[in-house]
């Protein structure tokens, strides 16, 4: 069992800061996703592959069968039956992955960070924590989970797909630009610029904001100008 553990928290990706991770009392930094690299082709085919669940993750090479990421990049970059394409594909995974893990690399067909091996447990928590600094849900089955862990999980999979399939049969929801021309207009001291630096989490944080923002301002001329409902409370946009 490899030692692994981060000091990931939801306060460090708000701060900006770069999480620590260790391994095998090993540091080296992973780095939540920037605004910028979402146009980055390496880090959006990386992204692209890791949003596919394993039951489609099985098909993608013809003759071989996956049943986690970790087994299907590795493969690929193995160079097992390598060709131009496979060669191509195995570079866009890797480089995508040290804009996330820099200090990554693969070599005698194995995941090492500074040396030390990368198992699949690891690099799936390392997953774990790009879904949460993307703001998005991921569910992963360990191979090595509690029988009734893997089963709460397969449910909850079964849900998010659900979810997922209704989401996409609706209106699209706000794009990109809409969030950034939301997000400069009620934090002015922000510039385009400086949203591009801004991790994806931030992003998805201030936006979540402005909305509020905007409900407060009109409340708060209701409340000043005596039209606002009897009994009602007129709250801070950051209370609950």
């Amino acid at each position: 069992m490899v030692n692994f553990n981060t000091d990931f928290s939801e306060l460090k990706l708000l701060s900006s800061q770069k999480i620590s991770g260790w391994i095998e009392g090993i540091e080296f930094e992973i780095v939540p996703p920037r605004l910028l690299d979402y146009y980055n082709p390496s880090f959006t085919f990386l992204l692209s592959m890791l949003e596919k669940e394993e039951e489609d993750i099985k098909k993608i090479i013809v003759g071989r069968e996956f049943d986690s990421h970790y087994l299907l990049f590795s493969f690929i970059l193995a160079g097992i039956n390598k060709t131009e394409d496979v060669d191509k594909i195995g570079l866009l995974i890797l480089t995508g992955l040290q804009i996330i893990i820099p200090d990554l690399v693969f070599e005698n067909k194995q995941f090492k960070i500074k040396g030390k091996f990368l198992n699949e447990r690891a690099f799936n928590e390392i997953v774990l924590i790009l879904f949460k600094a993307l703001d998005r849900k991921k569910i992963i089955i360990n191979k090595d989970d509690d029988p009734l862990i893997k089963r709460e999980k397969e449910m909850k999979l079964k849900a998010q797909k659900i979810r997922r399939n209704a989401r996409n049969n609706e209106a699209t929801g706000n794009s990109i630009e809409d969030m950034l021309v939301s997000i400069l207009y009620e934090f002015q001291q922000y510039s385009l610029e400086d949203l591009f630096e801004l991790n994806i989490y931030t992003i998805y944080y201030l936006f979540g904001y402005v909305g509020k923002i905007a409900n407060y301002e009109v409340s708060k001329i209701a409340f000043g100008t005596g039209n606002y409902k009897r009994g009602k409370k007129h709250k801070y946009f950051v209370e609950k």
